[in-house]
């Protein structure tokens, strides 16, 4: 199977003024793209998200410069959909969704890697009486723990049942504590969003009950014991991204029922709306983006949404044209800048984050309307201080074309690879994670004997010379 990397285009953006700081650019390549997360280190940037060919999802994760050229591109794991990214030091740690057909039981993968994309190690954490985990979000806390907050559901067809669940992740990826609501009567939808005040989390939850308010604020205690509930009011519901900008008072990003611009609040932790204000463009739709509309930095506040927001389609659109909308306001909510980005190709906002230099940088997906054949390319704005932005160059990436055969297999198991970059090392594991073989390479076409190993499904995992990992599921028959 060819594991296609990344090709970069030229997005069709107003050109703007020119900053080294500055970028808009499309990466592209033939099958459906999904990008989650992105984090700054000094002197470059880490995205994280995935990609569907034919038969299934595959994560990846991308090192680019300050310029918004690819410096190395890893894609991995069959099977899985990389959401979030963070950094300790000078290492990474990525949470991913991972699916077992198998098994038959939704997952959530920690790994740890190097700089160089390198794997570390990785733990698996099984999620209780679950096939899908439908949406979830990672903070980091103030012990350097990771508090994840989402929605796992029991079936594959609707009406689903949605239960909530919290669950408290070491910095070395030890499982710690959790929380996981039974949900048998459906009365909680989704929980999007989470965040730590006092040593306390407030899960953000909308429809958590039939009551009136279509959001609440689940709080728990450190060892994510419930202590109250508190709804929301003015039928706020939605993407809420919150973040705490000081001792008492959380922005949130969400919609609202009766109007069609989202909706950024101050709001305190009774769930008392201090201030709101509303942003987005006449006669169109405004939905707040899917992973993290909000970042905030020196008092500035950054926000991404959508705009043209296509309700039937929100991932891909029907055949009409988007656009996203990055905003800077101060802590009172007045604007500094707003700026409209796109209208040619149907765009959905993913995350934004502040960065370093005082601007912020912006993630999504673009899908073509004109050709509309339903895969996803991936896009990145970076944005100065001031909200400007200017072209990338053209870069174009080679590809990295793995074969494995025959599959199924009974004795020897054939890889090759094209391309001046060998396989340096060699490595099977079974599902469980147990690595089964380990073979030191430095060959463009190995022959490789499994006729001892047991029948079942196996993971095959290389690495190339120049550091590239690729992964290929086979069958021992």
């Amino acid at each position: 199977m060819k594991k296609s990397l990344i090709f970069v285009f030229i997005i069709s953006f107003a050109q703007l003024t020119y900053s080294n700081s500055t970028f808009d650019t499309i990466y592209s390549n033939p099958d459906d793209e999904r990008i989650n997360d992105i984090i700054e280190f000094p002197n470059f940037y880490i995205i994280s998200g995935s990609k569907k060919n034919t038969n299934n999802y595959h994560s990846y994760i991308i090192k680019i410069d300050k310029k918004g050229v690819i410096i190395k591109d890893t894609i991995f794991d069959y099977g899985s959909v990389s959401q979030r990214v963070f950094r300790i030091g000078d290492e990474l740690v990525l949470f991913r969704i991972h699916f077992s057909t198998t098994l038959n039981k939704a997952s959530l993968k920690y790994t740890k890697m190097d700089t160089s994309l390198n794997f570390i190690f990785e733990k698996q954490f099984f999620m209780p009486d679950s096939l899908y985990i439908s949406r979830y979000n990672v903070i980091m806390n103030s012990d350097s723990n990771f508090v994840i907050a989402g929605s796992t559901n029991t079936y594959s067809s609707p009406p689903p049942i949605i239960n909530i669940f919290l669950f408290m992740v070491s910095y070395t990826g030890d499982s710690l504590i959790s929380l996981f609501m039974n949900n048998p009567v459906s009365s909680m939808r989704n929980c999007y969003d989470v965040v730590e005040k006092d040593k306390k989390y407030y899960a953000f939850i909308s429809h958590f009950s039939q009551a009136t308010a279509l959001g609440v604020f689940l709080i728990v205690d450190s060892n994510i014991i419930i202590i109250d509930t508190v709804d929301i009011p003015d039928d706020l519901y939605d993407n809420f991204s919150p973040k705490l900008i000081n001792d008492s008072v959380f922005i949130i990003c969400t919609r609202k029922a009766s109007s069609s611009e989202i909706i950024i609040s101050k709001i305190n932790e009774s769930g008392q709306i201090i201030k709101s204000k509303g942003f987005g463009k006449l006669n169109s739709l405004a939905n707040p983006s899917y992973q993290n509309s909000l970042s905030i930095s020196n008092d500035n506040i950054y926000f991404l949404a959508i705009v043209d927001f296509c309700m039937p389609n929100p991932f891909l659109g029907l055949g009409k044209p988007s656009s996203i909308m990055i905003g800077k306001l101060d802590s009172e909510l007045n604007t500094k800048w707003l700026r409209f980005y796109g209208g040619d190709k149907y765009y959905h906002a993913y995350n934004i984050l502040a960065t370093s230099d005082g601007g912020c940088i912006c993630i999504g997906t673009a899908n073509d309307t004109i050709n509309h054949n339903n895969n996803r390319d991936i896009f990145i704005v970076k944005l100065d201080s001031n909200g400007l932005g200017t072209w990338s160059q053209t870069i174009k990436m080679p590809l990295l074309a793995v074969k494995i055969f025959p599959n199924p297999v009974s004795d020897y198991l054939n890889i090759s690879i094209d391309g001046n970059n060998p396989i340096s090392k060699i490595e099977i594991y079974d599902i469980q994670g147990r690595q089964i073989m380990q073979k030191q390479l430095n060959v463009s076409k190995a022959k490789l004997n499994v006729s001892g190993i047991s029948k079942g499904v196996y993971i095959l995992e290389g690495i190339t010379r120049s550091g590239a990992i690729f992964r290929e599921k086979f069958v021992k028959e």
